[in-house]
């Protein structure tokens, strides 16, 4: 059983190497790729534990009027192929996403504009997700897959209108200078976190 402490450059690459009773700290940055998590398998006595520390931040980089384009020009299309004017199957397009894992047990993440999903799990089995916070986004928590099972999900909290409230993102070190808060409070773009 080890520690193992990760950054935005190396997630993917290090968390290749967890095993049961592995312990991963994701450490304080702005995490604005997608990461998958594939094929990590834990036991019942011995789960794999993902937490993040405090300033850990997960997010697409785009502002919802960003993403009303591409969702509004996927429908057009969509429409224009002969089907229902929908974004259709898009939860799987997510910040983090965990493909074939069992016994995980993921805290302390924090998701600010993941547009369309923060979190996603595929064909998982005992995954708990706990203390995790989400901000923007049309779907917090995507679950899909036909021997997907035993979700724990506790403590955690989603608010998707913030139109009222501070920019989360506002301040960041990595950000100083590249964000400007628009009128009315809304986010605007954040430059270099955009797709």
């Amino acid at each position: 059983m080890v520690c193992i402490r990760v950054n935005p450059a190396n997630i993917t690459r290090k968390s290749k190497k967890l095993t049961a009773g592995d312990r991963l700290i994701v450490k304080k940055g702005i995490y604005d790729k997608p990461v998958v998590f594939n094929g990590l398998a834990g036991t019942w006595d011995n789960p794999i534990l993902i937490e993040a520390e405090k300033g850990a931040i997960f997010t697409s980089g785009l502002s919802l009027s960003e993403y009303t384009k591409r969702a509004n020009l996927i429908a057009q299309r969509r429409q224009a192929a002969g089907y229902y004017p929908s974004v259709g199957q898009t939860a799987d397009e997510a910040a983090l996403v965990f493909l074939h894992c069992k016994h995980v047990i993921v805290r302390k993440f924090k998701f600010v504009r993941c547009w369309p999903t923060a979190l996603y799990l595929d064909e998982c089995q005992h995954i708990t997700l706990s203390r995790i916070r989400f901000r923007e986004g049309t779907i917090a928590i995507g679950a899909n897959g036909s021997t997907t099972r035993d979700l724990k999900i506790t403590r955690c909290k989603w608010k998707q209108d913030v139109s009222a409230e501070q920019d989360p993102l506002v301040g960041h070190p990595r950000l100083k200078g590249q964000h400007r808060q628009s009128r009315g409070g809304s986010a605007g773009r954040l430059p270099g976190l955009g797709r």
